[in-house]
Formats: structure tokens, C-alpha cells, sequence
């Protein structure tokens, strides 16, 4: 695994990077402390043996140059009170240079011959020192001046001379010390000036090695997020770190291919929208014009339905004056029995009656032809419309089995015109023989008539059928004229929404989501 900065969390750089600051600190530190121990031993050793050793060995001299003195009073003492506190003086003399003795003896170890010399001196003096307060206190004061005189300093020189070795030896050792104390003072700030360039060394070499580590991946996420907020979506970090940084690169990279791959989604959706818009705005406007195009042939349809109207009314007019006519020729036939002349007058007004029937049932049958041909047209005309039109063929086709139903009692008219006629025929054959077949007569008008009655009444659902269809294309006629508004109105969306899907691709083309070639060159 590679150790490189870039590769390394910046958690754990840092962690590092303090870390080592701290061990050098604390290195510092420790050199520090221990070049102080160092020193505070060696100015506790020196107190305790060169400086001890020293003073006391001066104090030692002192004190035998001071007891010289007492002891030479001693001898020129004039009477006893002066000898006793010259005596008093050397005890106390003699105590302190046992002292000073003493720590002479326990603290210097420099020269150990020396020491010796010096202290067997010091046991000499302090013998020819009693030899003469001895003779003093005896009387023989004269014995007392020539041991003084001539044993006494002689070993006091001798002493003094030794003590001054001593002092001259302590003096060396404390050189010694102070040469040591130096030499630890020099060998500590050396170490800790090292540690500290060091120190400030590593640093330096690991805060451009940080900053490397951290500044380059920052300034390439900038320059990313700088482009990206410019439009720019081909834009991708090289930025291979293995840390929090090198992540965020790659996670920035994710997220520009995931705009692009968007962008480019909407770019083609908001084209398909301008197309599609395109297209809606055409075929509305296209069913708006077959919309009033529909509207003026149902206005023409209605006109035709009405003339139909006014066609089937006089029909059945008619028809009800027919019905009349025939009870009346049921009555004059009834009544006027005995008188052929006016039978014939009523079977020739039958015969052109009848004939008047024939020509109105074939009358009515060519309108129950033409209202089956509308209807007809109709519902291909509904066909055309699509779901808005449903209805309307559903009417057209009610209009066509009215239409044939009044085709079918036409027919029937027609036959009972015709059976009419023929009877009439027979009749003015058989007038002859007209009182005998009176009674067949009146049952042929009584059937007539009946026929007549079915025609009135099917005139009278024609009748209301016409008037059904008529309200049929008036809702088929508003229908229509709801479904050109609502045709109109998706053809002014439709435009809205391809002015909107031609802004979206205006807005859209601000990004860049196609990669510069001499970029592409440039960053590799």
C-alpha cells in the first residue's frame, strides 16, 4: 500500500503530522530536564564535596593561624586569668578544627596520599600544641616558648602548607565540575538547538508536503465547482488522492455525469415536447376545421331533418284526412245502400283516393329512403368524430330503423291502395251485383280503414321519431360546437407548450454537455 500524503486520510496526516511535533517536543523537553538534573547534580556535588572541601580546609587554616595566636598569648600571658582565657579560646579553637577535620576527611576524595599527610599534620600539630600548653601549664614556661618556637610552627607551616594543597586540590576538582557543568550545558542546548532544527526542519517539510497533499486536490475541486457553476458539464477531476479530498473529487465527478446524463434526458425531452407540441397544436387545429365542418353539415343535416318534419306532418295529415274520408264512405255506403248511382260516385272517389294513398305511401317511402340515406351519413359522419360522435351514431341509427319501419308501412299503404283499387275494379264490375256484395264492401272499407288507422298512427311515430333526431342533432350540433372550442383551446396549449419546450431547450443549452476536443487534448 503506497504511504503517500495524497494517499493518506487527512484525519491521519494531521494525526501524524501532530504526533511528530509532539515526540519532539517531548525530546526537547526530556533533553532539557535531563541537562538541568544533570547540572543540579553536578551543583549538589560540587557544593557538597569541592566547595565543602574548600571552605573547609580554609576554615581549618584560620582556625590553626587563630589557635597560633591564643597559644603564643598563652605563653605571653602576665597572670592566670589571661592564660585561662587563652586556654578557654584554644579549646574551643581545637573543637572547630576537629570539626572542620572532620569534613575534611568525609568530603575529599581527590587525593587520597594527600589526605593522609594532611590529616596525620594536623594530629602532629595538635600534639606539639598540647606539649606546649602542657609545659605553660606547668610552669616551664621557658620549654613552653622553645616547643613553640621550634616544633610548633614548624608544623604549623607544615600544615598550612598541606591545607593549602587541599584548597589548591578542591580547586581543581570544582574546575573540574564547572568544565563538566559546562560541557553538559554546551552538549544540552546543542542537543535541544539539533532537536529544535530539526524540528522547525520536518515541519517546514511536512507542511509542503500537507499542503500539496490538501492545496492541490482543493484548487482542482474549485476549478470543478467554478466550471460547474459557469454551465460547464464535460468538466472532470484528475484528481487521484486517496483521501477525504481524492473522495469528494470522485464523488463531485459522479455527480457532473449524473447532471449531464440529466441535462441531456431533459434536452431530448424538451425536444420531444416542442415536437410533440408541434404536432398537437396541428392535429387540433386540424379537428377544430373537420369540427365546423361537422357543425355545417349537421346545420344542413338539421334543415333536411326539418323539411322531413314538415314532409311527415302533412303526411299524417293526410293520412287522418283519408281516415276521415273513408268513414264517411263507410257512412255513405251504409246509408246509401239503395242508391247505386251514388255507390258509384263513392267507389270512383275510393278509387282516386286509393290512388291518392298509393302516391303518399310512395311519397313516403322515398323520404323514408332519403331519412335512411341522412341517417346514414350520420353515423359515418359520428364514426369520424371518435368517442365525442358516439352518440350521434347511436341516434342515426334509431333514425334508420324509424326510417325503414315507415318504408314498411308505406309498402303496406301501398298494397292496401292497391288492393283498394282493385276492389273498387270489382266493384264497378260488379255494380251490377252491388246490393249482394254490399256487405263484402263495407268489410273492405272497415279494413281500409283500420289500414288507414295503423298509417295515421305510424305517421304519428314518425312524426315523433323526426322530432327525437331533431333534438339528437341539436345536442350533436352543441357537441360539436363544444368540441371545436376545446380543439381551438388545445391548439392555443399546444403553442404555449412548445414556446415553453423552446425556452426549456434555450434554457438548457446554457449548459455544456459536450466535450471540447482541444479541451479533451489539453487535459490529457
Amino acid at each position: 500500500m503506497s504511504m503517500k500524503p495524497s494517499n493518506i486520510s487527512i484525519s491521519r496526516i494531521l494525526m501524524i503530522s501532530y504526533g511528530i511535533v509532539i515526540a519532539l517536543f517531548a525530546l526537547s523537553i526530556a533533553v532539557a530536564l535531563y541537562g538541568v538534573h544533570a547540572n543540579a547534580s553536578m551543583t549538589k556535588e560540587f557544593y557538597n564535596r569541592p566547595y565543602m572541601v574548600s571552605k573547609s580546609a580554609v576554615a581549618l587554616r584560620f582556625t590553626i593561624e587563630e589557635m597560633s595566636t591564643y597559644v603564643e598569648q598563652l605563653l605571653n600571658a602576665e597572670n592566670d586569668a589571661a592564660k585561662q582565657k587563652a586556654l578557654v579560646a584554644i579549646e574551643d579553637l581545637t573543637e572547630q578544627r576537629m570539626n572542620e577535620l572532620n569534613v575534611v576527611r568525609s568530603l575529599f576524595k581527590a587525593d587520597p596520599d594527600l589526605l593522609e599527610r594532611f590529616s596525620n599534620a594536623c594530629d602532629e600539630l595538635g600534639a606539639r600544641r598540647n606539649a606546649v600548653i602542657g609545659a605553660a601549664e606547668a610552669g616551664d614556661i621557658n620549654r613552653a616558648i622553645d616547643l613553640y618556637s621550634n616544633e610548633y610552627l614548624a608544623q604549623k607551616e607544615v600544615t598550612v602548607n598541606l591545607s593549602t594543597e587541599v584548597v589548591n586540590t578542591a580547586e581543581h576538582v570544582a574546575q573540574a565540575f564547572v568544565k563538566d557543568s559546562f560541557s553538559v550545558e554546551v552538549g544540552t542546548s546543542l542537543a535541544i538547538g539539533l532537536l529544535g532544527t530539526a524540528a522547525i526542519v520536518l515541519v517546514i517539510v511536512m507542511w509542503r508536503r500537507i499542503t500539496h497533499s490538501i492545496a492541490a486536490p482543493i484548487q482542482e475541486i474549485d476549478r470543478i465547482a467554478k466550471r460547474l457553476a459557469d454551465g460547464d458539464l464535460t468538466v472532470r477531476s484528475s484528481c487521484t488522492s486517496g483521501n477525504e479530498l481524492g473522495s469528494l473529487a470522485s464523488s463531485m465527478n459522479e455527480t457532473v455525469a449524473s447532471l449531464r446524463f440529466a441535462t441531456e434526458q431533459l434536452s431530448e425531452t424538451a425536444e420531444q415536447v416542442a415536437r410533440s407540441s408541434s404536432q398537437m397544436s396541428d392535429s387540433s387545429q386540424a379537428v377544430a376545421q373537420g369540427s365546423a365542418e361537422q357543425a355545417t353539415a349537421i346545420e344542413e343535416l338539421a334543415a333536411n331533418v326539418q323539411s322531413i318534419t314538415h314532409v311527415v306532418g302533412e303526411n299524417t295529415e293526410s293520412v287522418l284526412t283519408v281516415n276521415s274520408n273513408t268513414s264517411d264512405v263507410l257512412g255513405a255506403v251504409e246509408e246509401s245502400s239503395d242508391s247505386i248511382a251514388r255507390t258509384v260516385c263513392a267507389i270512383e272517389e275510393i278509387k282516386d283516393n286509393a290512388q291518392s294513398i298509393s302516391q303518399l305511401a310512395n311519397s313516403i317511402e322515398d323520404i323514408s329512403f332519403q331519412t335512411n340515406i341522412l341517417a346514414l351519413n350520420a353515423s359515418v359522419e359520428a364514426a369520424r368524430a371518435g368517442d365525442a360522435g358516439r352518440g350521434f351514431a347511436i341516434v342515426a341509427e334509431e333514425i334508420r330503423r324509424l326510417a325503414s319501419q315507415v318504408s314498411e308501412a308505406s309498402r303496406a299503404a301501398d298494397e292496401l291502395a292497391g288492393r283498394a283499387i282493385e276492389n273498387v275494379e270489382a266493384g264497378s264490375e260488379l255494380i251490377g251485383s252491388a246490393s249482394s256484395n254490399m256487405e263484402e264492401a263495407v268489410t273492405s272499407i272497415e279494413d281500409i280503414k283500420t289500414a288507414m288507422s295503423s298509417i295515421a298512427h305510424a305517421s304519428e311515430q314518425q312524426l315523433e321519431a323526426v322530432a327525437q333526431i331533431q333534438e339528437s342533432m341539436d345536442s350533436l350540433s352543441q357537441v360539436v360546437q363544444e368540441n371545436s372550442a376545446a380543439s381551438e383551446e388545445s391548439a392555443v396549449i399546444g403553442e404555449e407548450l412548445a414556446d415553453r419546450a423552446n425556452e426549456l431547450k434555450h434554457l438548457i443549452g446554457r449548459f455544456k454537455i459536450d466535450a471540447d476536443p482541444h479541451e479533451s487534448e489539453a487535459g490529457a
